[in-house]
């Protein structure tokens, strides 16, 4: 629940920057992939599609699909947005840590991916979302 409605508020949030500029909206979308991947890192199961279905069918309200692929652009140039890596990295040191059968049970969910792994996997979901979107 709670990750759902960090998903729902980080998306109200690319919407009402419409009003300022393009720049703001492609910072937050940013943040909400980064913060995807983020709780796809947490979640045992695989979040990851139902969070680029999101961002698909709501891009329209805040700039279209090319500010997205913008902001996966800059995504896979840059890496994740610094305020967020030294979260990242803590998660990845508490994973550590975990016992072996917490390990062993996150590994087989499909988590620990690095952040480029899980990037292309999150593209691919939007492309394919978007081609099921295009055919209805």
């Amino acid at each position: 629940m709670l990750i759902a409605t960090l998903r729902s508020g980080l998306l109200e949030m690319c919407e009402n920057s419409t009003e300022g500029p393009s720049e703001l909206t492609e910072v937050l979308i940013r943040c909400y992939i980064d913060s995807a991947y983020i709780a796809s890192q947490l979640d045992s199961r695989n979040i990851t599609s139902s969070w680029a279905n999101s961002l698909v069918h709501r891009a329209n309200r805040f700039g279209g699909q090319a500010i997205v692929d913008e902001a996966l652009k800059t995504c896979v140039s840059e890496g994740v947005i610094p305020q967020y890596q030294s979260y990242i990295s803590r998660l990845e040191r508490q994973q550590q840590s975990q016992s072996g059968v917490k390990q062993f049970y996150h590994e087989i969910a499909g988590g620990k991916k690095s952040y480029s792994e899980w990037l292309t996997e999150f593209e691919e979901a939007v492309a394919d979302i978007r081609k099921e979107t295009a055919e209805d």
